[in-house]
């Protein structure tokens, strides 16, 4: 059975709503993410966030109790391109048009290629392939995949141990549950303080909430007496249409 992975987002640790912690189990995105028996990684995911080509993502594999966490390759819409269909020894995978930047893999990516290959050799040559979410594109006797408006193509960065896109095509976007924004590597702990409210850390009704705010973030790191801090404030607009952070 190839190890993956797995998360569940139902057995996850809520910190607040959309926020999520858990330890990696399995081997399919090393050396990004890291398990040796017991000594586990962990990562912060968000459901919130937006995603895009590269990041590290949430989702939910087929036929598979657990979800898994992957790199996310390609969207609707990308061109992915493998290589001379006949030539076996290829490991680069172009995005449309340019070459793949994945500095992050430290296994050989021959074998996907090929699976891929395999699959758009099938298609063209008009035989029933069971993926499903793409299209060929033909350009002087050179076959690429053009994916399908809201699918995407996600893989593992430990290719050999991976079950992913490779192993079954292309899948709907929705798949997609969360976007990991942090990876603590095993012995580092993480302290969280989030409020429970759209509130600052004051006294309502205060008219110095910014002094009272910031005393109470400083009074919090240093009873945790963290080594690294990451504060994030949300801005107090009059105006409805306008939000944000800093």
């Amino acid at each position: 059975t190839t190890e993956i992975y797995t998360l569940s987002l139902h057995d996850a640790l809520p910190i607040y709503a959309m926020f999520f912690k858990a330890e990696v189990i399995g081997r399919s995105m090393q050396p990004t993410l890291n398990e040796d028996e017991h000594k586990r990684d962990t990562v912060y995911a968000s459901t919130f966030l937006g995603y895009g080509r590269g990041d590290i993502i949430i989702v939910a594999l087929p036929n598979y109790e657990k979800d898994g966490i992957k790199r996310l390759i390609a969207i609707g819409g990308d061109e992915l391109y493998f290589g001379d269909l006949d030539n076996t020894t290829e490991d680069k995978i172009y995005l449309n048009g340019k070459e793949l930047d994945e500095s992050y893999l430290k296994v050989d990516n021959t074998s996907v290629v090929n699976q891929f290959k395999e699959k758009i050799k099938q298609a063209v040559s008009g035989s029933s392939t069971n993926w499903e979410g793409f299209t060929i594109k033909e350009n002087d006797g050179k076959y690429s995949m053009v994916l399908d408006k809201g699918y995407c193509v996600y893989l593992g960065d430990n290719r050999p141990l991976s079950y992913d896109c490779s192993d079954f095509g292309p899948q709907k976007i929705s798949v997609i549950e969360a976007k990991v924004f942090l990876i603590v590597p095993y012995g580092f702990d993480v302290y969280t303080h989030i409020s429970n409210s759209m509130e600052g850390l004051y006294e309502k009704g205060s008219e110095s909430f910014k002094k009272q705010d910031m005393q109470k973030r400083k009074e919090i790191i240093q009873n945790a007496s963290p080594q690294a801090v990451v504060s994030i404030h949300m801005n107090k607009f009059s105006l409805k249409t306008e939000k944000g952070a800093q």
